[in-house]
């Protein structure tokens, strides 16, 4: 019995021992919070726990979305304004993420796919990077991979389905008071019971419509009686006008927008030094647009609207070209996260002035990051496919949430920390996509 528990207990201590690795070689340069990264959530925090309630600048917001300030509100009302107890907490919540991400994965795919789904988790730097920093990644990876259990849970389960679905709808609704991208997310996700023809599908999801709705409702109807807007946040606008902003008529920095978008920044300013991913982006003339309307009287949500206006307007007089910039959004969104917590399109950007043999080795280092992520992307493609193909349905929810997200970052701003959320279930099917390849690979070997 001893040596059982043991063996048990050995993949656990590689599990902690890769983390705790990773956390003594990066954490000290690149884990410490810096005042840059989303600086109205401890804002905002401090705020309520100093009794001045969800505000910045001395007046209410919906700049941010609400659940991760009242996450470290609470913990701030236990600890008192305490970083290092946030970051002890987020780690406890990172090892949270791979638990149910392994038992997730050995529930639809087995024991060697789950262990490939957590040493994968475990191996990237960037998970334990993000524990340390006051933003919402590891919180809202948590509820993506609880939210993800407990529907897979509410679909198998016959008796207690609904009561799985209500709890599946509460992190649900936390996740979007999280992050508001996902707002639209159930009208995706409900139907599911109704194709997978659950057992007593339409209670399951009257369940989880109307504990979501009991969730987000407040926070949106508060927003609806300051603003005059029925959203979780107050950025929407904005960002489809960063989208939009891009399809203007020069075509020189569109087309160096695209190259540092498929490759890196770095690759465009080997030949003009004066290029700035962040001004190809249009972040500079969205910046105005803002500064122009608040001139003009205009309150924030007011001038994200005439934003989200003008957005629309720009789309459909260049169609094509704002179709193209979409394609360039998800590449971005699918670009691999280094541990300066950047993209790899911003990476050795400032490194141009140097031998030719340099430039050709941070050139290469650069493309091989981005093949092997481009690897990881499309075996969760490929796993995704082959999921369907021996009708594991059981997936479904999983490919639908990525492929929403996907398919909403097309008209928005590709960033990859958006995507960060979503890692567990990119790895989930990543490994069942690499051990169907390899599958397939010894079967025709052994033709």
């Amino acid at each position: 019995m001893g040596k059982l528990l043991n063996k048990k207990l050995i993949f656990p201590a590689l599990i902690f021992i890769i983390i705790l690795i990773n956390s003594l070689v990066f954490l000290p340069k690149y884990g410490s919070w810096g005042e840059a990264t989303d600086v109205e959530y401890k804002i905002i925090a401090e705020n309520m726990f100093n009794g001045h309630g969800f505000s910045l600048n001395g007046q209410k917001t919906m700049f941010r979305e609400p659940a991760y300030p009242f996450f470290l509100f609470t913990i701030y009302k236990i600890f008192g304004v305490n970083f290092n107890a946030i970051r002890i907490i987020q780690f406890i919540l990172l090892f949270a993420v791979i638990y149910f991400s392994y038992k997730l994965s050995l529930k639809l795919f087995g024991a060697l796919s789950a262990r490939i789904t957590v040493l994968a988790i475990s191996i990237l730097p960037i998970f334990g990077l993000y524990a340390t920093d006051l933003i919402s990644e590891i919180f809202a990876s948590f509820l993506v991979i609880i939210f993800m259990l407990f529907f897979i849970k509410s679909i198998e389960e016959r008796e207690n389905g609904s009561y799985f679905s209500a709890i599946a709808g509460l992190f649900l609704g936390v996740l979007i008071l999280t992050k508001s991208v996902f707002t639209l997310l159930p009208i995706f996700i409900i139907p599911i019971y109704f194709l997978m023809k659950s057992r007593k599908s339409a209670k399951k999801a009257f369940f989880f419509g109307i504990v979501l709705l009991a969730i987000v409702s407040p926070w949106a109807y508060r927003n609806h009686l300051n603003f005059d807007k029925f959203a979780i946040a107050d950025r929407g606008g904005m960002l489809l006008y960063l989208h939009a902003v891009k399809s203007g008529p020069d075509y020189k920095q569109l087309a160096n927008y695209s190259v540092a978008a498929t490759t890196g920044e770095y690759f465009v300013r080997l030949r003009d030094p004066s290029f700035n991913m962040i001004k190809g982006e249009g972040i500079d003339l969205m910046n105005k647009k803002i500064r122009e309307l608040l001139d003009k009287g205009y309150n924030f949500p007011d001038a994200d609207k005439i934003m989200a206006r003008e957005a629309k307007k720009l789309f459909f007089e260049k169609p094509i070209k704002n179709i193209f910039i979409g394609f360039l959004e998800v590449i971005k969104l699918n670009a691999p996260l280094m541990p300066t917590k950047r993209s790899v399109m911003f990476s050795f950007s400032n490194q141009i002035n140097n031998t030719p043999i340099k430039k050709f080795l941070i050139g290469a280092a650069i493309i091989i990051i981005r093949i092997i992520w481009l690897t990881v992307v499309f075996l969760t493609m490929y796993g995704s496919y082959m999921a369907i193909k021996r009708k594991n349905n059981l997936t479904i929810p999983i490919i639908v949430f990525i492929a929403y997200l996907n398919g909403v970052i097309f008209f928005l701003q590709g960033e990859p920390r958006t995507v960060f959320p979503l890692y567990s279930l990119y790895y989930i099917l990543f490994s069942f996509g690499l051990l169907s390849l390899i599958e397939k690979f010894v079967k025709r070997k052994n033709i």
